[in-house]
């Protein structure tokens, strides 16, 4: 991440802070910027990753309505319930009912069981960190999983 984007990646942080106010249910960050979060040199990160239940991210859709939004991209591995990306100073992508397609064709659905709180936002556990990344099984992430299992 260059200095500009560290700006923008704090701010959009703090923008999810606040907006978690509305959020009923459990939250998380997972991804690279969870990574970050963990203390774990993660390389680049193009956006935020954002795991909500459906009625918490109707709730984020409501409260950043003013924000300019767009759907997913397709893809052959990825699948979400609803997703929106939000075009924060630092990209977010919000989605609820996250799955995975596992290298044996398999959907399987991203349901983080531990909760870490960094500050006023919640991350997996860098152990269950390293299990989501394997299980999306791409190479451009085995530099974050090694740099997370130098936490643990």
């Amino acid at each position: 991440m260059t200095q500009e984007d560290d700006s923008g990646f704090e701010t959009a942080l703090a923008m999810i802070a606040e907006a978690s106010a509305a959020f009923r249910d459990p939250w998380r960050i997972i991804g690279s910027a969870a990574a970050i979060l963990a203390g774990a040199d993660a390389g680049a990160v193009r956006d935020i990753d954002l795991l909500l239940s459906m009625r918490d991210i109707a709730a984020l859709k409501a409260r950043w309505r003013a924000l300019p939004a767009s759907g997913p991209a397709p893809s052959a591995t990825f699948r979400s319930a609803a997703f929106h990306r939000f075009e924060t100073p630092f990209p977010v992508e919000a989605m609820a009912g996250f799955e995975i397609r596992t290298a044996q064709g398999d959907w399987v659905t991203v349901e983080p069981k531990t909760r870490i709180r960094r500050g006023r936002l919640f991350i997996p556990s860098v152990a269950e960190q390293i299990e989501i990344l394997r299980l999306m099984g791409r190479e451009k992430d085995a530099p974050r999983i090694a740099a997370l299992a130098r936490l643990l």
